[in-house]
């Protein structure tokens, strides 16, 4: 990318570094729109050759986040007259799908075109039992006719949906998403409950407080063996009625406090007060990107509707997505459900001949 030099940190790694200084901001990752690509060269991370970015005596922070190898777009799209909404793994995978008609034996005995996920909403049950997931993502899994996979299979909540004499194409349960609000400390807590592929489940709390923005979460990411502290920066929580177009995933320094160790008005506290040596977050390394289409283009006959994109590193390059980036994209897509039903709701969207949140595929 000729528009972005290259130029050497002060830890010896190239970074891509844009006109304005962003620090540790310039990852890997091109800047947030739905054609960008993601840059695969080595060289092109501001991640240091050690285990964390910056030095605490010399600069005053310290950064966990891993060096990224690789990365990803997650395509994010609805089917008209389906219920809820669909991730791709790749830009290739959805263009397949669409060649393949929305045809999922089609797309299982060409190869590629399944979606990795699909999010649904529980309903009203989930509002009267706590117990009650208030959505709930189900995972497209093939696995081979005669391997061990099949096996495991069986100990989970799945579905059939097509066979071929080599492979079968399943629809598994992968994630449950509950919600409690405290109304002492205003805290939200999302709890994400996942399925390992061991048949194991790991589980992961978004978290944010009434009138502020943000959203914090802290994961274990298993190649690096370091827990991370992170923040969905531009969410807009409970504090707007207009939800966010974009926003992004950040790695948090370890001196900045996080909602999982502090109160948000404990939080809000610690930013009033001055050091010189907490840097400001917009420096801190970025692991995703999400952007929401805007686009509006006449309803075609294909019914699928482009609702967004999520643009993600990852520590290792496989052609099967990691677990820890199916985790962070289950709760990208449902940040982006919350974030966009605003948007549906809003009297000006309605009112208008216009639809601000997709883009209908031709």
């Amino acid at each position: 990318m000729d528009e972005f030099p290259s130029s050497r940190t002060n830890h010896g790694a190239v970074a891509v570094m844009p006109s304005i200084d962003y620090d540790d901001q310039n990852t890997l990752l091109s800047p947030p729109h739905l054609d960008a690509q993601i840059l695969e060269d080595d060289e092109n991370s501001v991640f240091s050759d050690s285990s964390t970015i910056g030095d605490l005596a010399q600069n005053g922070y310290v950064n966990r986040c891993p060096r990224f190898a690789g990365g990803r777009i997650i395509i994010f799209a609805s089917i008209m007259l389906s219920k809820g909404f669909f991730a791709w793994s790749d830009q290739r995978s959805f263009s397949m799908f669409i060649e393949n008609r929305r045809k999922l034996d089609k797309c299982l005995d060409s190869g590629t075109g399944w979606p990795l996920f699909h999010f649904v909403s529980i309903g009203f049950r989930s509002y009267f039992n706590k117990n009650v997931p208030v959505n709930r993502i189900y995972k497209y899994k093939v696995v081979d006719n005669d391997s061990d996979d099949l096996k495991s299979l069986k100990q989970q909540n799945k579905e059939l949906i097509y066979k071929n004499k080599k492979q079968s194409l399943y629809k598994i349960e992968f994630c449950n998403i509950f919600r409690n609000v405290d109304n002492k400390t205003e805290t939200v807590r999302h709890k994400f409950v996942c399925y390992k592929p061991d048949g194991s489940t790991y589980t992961v709390t978004l978290l944010n407080t009434v009138g502020r923005r943000h959203t914090d979460c802290s994961i274990f990411e298993p190649v690096t063996e370091t827990s991370l502290n992170l923040r969905w920066q531009g969410t807009t929580g409970y504090t707007s009625v207009f939800g966010a177009n974009d926003f992004k995933l950040v790695v948090l320094d370890d001196d900045i406090p996080h909602l999982s160790t502090h109160t948000g008005q404990e939080i809000i506290d610690l930013r009033r007060q001055p050091d010189s040596n907490r840097r400001p977050e917009s420096r801190m390394p970025v692991w995703g990107m999400y952007s929401r289409v805007t686009t509006v283009l006449p309803i075609p006959k294909r019914r699928v509707l482009k609702l967004a994109a999520f643009e993600i590193g990852e520590v290792e390059e496989s052609e099967e997505v990691p677990f820890t980036t199916e985790v962070l994209t289950c709760m990208c897509m449902y940040l982006h459900e919350l974030e966009s039903r605003k948007e549906r709701r809003t009297p000006l969207s309605t009112s208008m001949n216009t639809m601000p949140f997709g883009d209908f595929v031709i």
